[in-house]
């Protein structure tokens, strides 16, 4: 039998869990676009989608949403039911991740310095980091990934390091 979680419904919290929540959400997208294009790397999952968005020709936030859609499927069909945070980041984060790329090309960032683009992955992470930490603060729902993460834990009572491990390992794997 599959453990469920006994994760209580999310109520609609107050103004300024929403504000943490889409603040978050707009960070994190603009941050990852501008992590992407700056050319030092990104987390595992954001590795997977940008292989996979290389591979098919489709956009980095399309891929991101369709991989989100399969994540929150699979965490759901192992116990742990989407917030409406969790729909609410993987489709905005893949609009703003897109809109975000589409900016940065318009302004050529390909041809930056090499300091340039150091600068411009640093202030990506930062954002990142902030809209990460805004999304959580929220309290409004996990990302997918995460939903993923606490699913592996808790199927095989395991921590969720390994959860973690798991779902990075995954990723890099499949982003290779």
């Amino acid at each position: 039998m599959i453990p469920t979680a006994s994760i209580p419904a999310t109520p609609l919290r107050n103004r300024r869990a929403w504000a943490a929540l889409l603040v978050g959400v707009l960070l994190v997208g603009v941050g990852l676009g501008m992590m992407i294009d700056g050319g030092f790397g990104v987390a595992p999952p954001d590795a997977m989608f940008t292989g996979l968005s290389r591979a098919t020709g489709l956009t980095v936030g399309t891929i991101l949403f369709l991989a989100s859609i399969l994540m929150v499927l699979m965490a759901w069909a192992l116990g742990i039911k989407p917030a409406i945070g969790t729909l609410i980041s993987f489709v905005g984060i893949a609009l703003v991740v897109d809109i975000t790329r589409l900016i940065l090309a318009a302004v050529d960032v390909a041809s930056w310095a090499l300091a340039a683009d150091l600068a411009l992955w640093f202030v990506g992470l930062v954002f990142f980091c902030a809209g990460i930490m805004g999304i959580f603060a929220s309290d409004l729902g996990t990302s997918p990934n995460d939903q993923v993460v606490r699913a592996i834990a808790l199927c095989t009572g395991r921590s969720l390091g390994f959860g973690r491990l798991t779902v990075d390992a995954i990723a890099l794997l499949s982003a290779i």
